[in-house]
């Protein structure tokens, strides 16, 4: 794993960004309902075993519920109601057509991984910088960094990577900190970046050459991490290693 340092080619992506998008108001742009990802997270990451989690959007329920407790038909286990990938709170933020997956990935002597998948769908809304919501529920970003993992038979993928730090109770209900990380990367047609703005800047080019618009996918991996150490760094490349390939689709999937 490489560390990168994010150069001033952002600005011109931004640039450019602004002027593809006052074209695009003159262009009638086709809307392509195209997978940017497989649409389904692995039972298996390498030597990680994961636990899809889903939720009920019933108002008077909320239940989170994991797949071993889920029948066939996917209804939610309290009130019968079907499972959704995303929250409640999620699902009256995010356009309908938004569509959310995740799994919690275990193995014995590591902390779990929670892994989630955010897939767009016409509105370009469903999926924004983590750093918007992230710090509304009290959270600190302490520290930003992109790296540069190496796949083998693949190419190799950047993401960026945050330190979080924020404030829970221990079992005397003295608040002491609490040390995670949260790595994520955005994923479309033919294209991967860690960066918003760059994300931006492909989809309005494909408005402006082609007429055309994607789904993008948004993927974040979060677990924890101690405080003064990088041993995370190092889980994150091991993870992303098995996870990436099983994530990208082959051309002829349509990727």
């Amino acid at each position: 794993m490489r560390s990168i340092k994010i150069g001033p080619y952002l600005a011109l992506i931004a640039l450019l960004t602004g002027t593809c998008g006052i074209l695009i108001t003159a262009v009638e742009v086709n809307f392509v309902d195209r997978d940017p990802v497989r649409m389904e997270l692995p039972d298996t990451v390498g030597l990680w075993r994961g636990k899809k989690t889903w939720n009920c959007l019933n108002h008077d329920c909320g239940r989170m519920v994991m797949n071993s407790e889920v029948v066939d038909g996917h209804p939610c286990p309290d009130c019968g109601e079907p499972l959704h990938g995303m929250s409640l709170a999620e699902a009256r933020l995010l356009p309908p057509d938004t569509v959310m997956f995740r799994s919690e990935y275990h193995r014995s002597d590591r902390n779990p991984v929670n892994v989630a998948v955010v897939c767009s769908g016409r509105r370009r809304d469903s999926i924004h910088r983590p750093q918007v919501c992230l710090t509304a529920g009290g959270t600190d970003i302490n520290l930003t960094k992109q790296v540069q993992v190496d796949l083998e038979d693949n190419p190799s993928i950047a993401v960026k990577v945050l330190h979080l730090t924020r404030m829970v109770a221990d079992e005397r209900g003295r608040p002491i900190p609490f040390y995670s990380y949260y790595a994520y990367w955005f994923a479309g047609r033919n294209h991967e970046t860690p960066h918003h703005l760059e994300r931006m800047f492909w989809m309005a080019a494909d408005k402006v050459l082609w007429s055309e618009t994607y789904p993008w996918a948004y993927i974040s991996l979060t677990g924890v991490r101690r405080n003064g150490s990088d041993d995370h760094l190092v889980e994150i490349e091991e993870f992303l290693r098995d996870l990436v390939p099983q994530l990208r689709l082959a051309k002829s999937d349509g990727g």
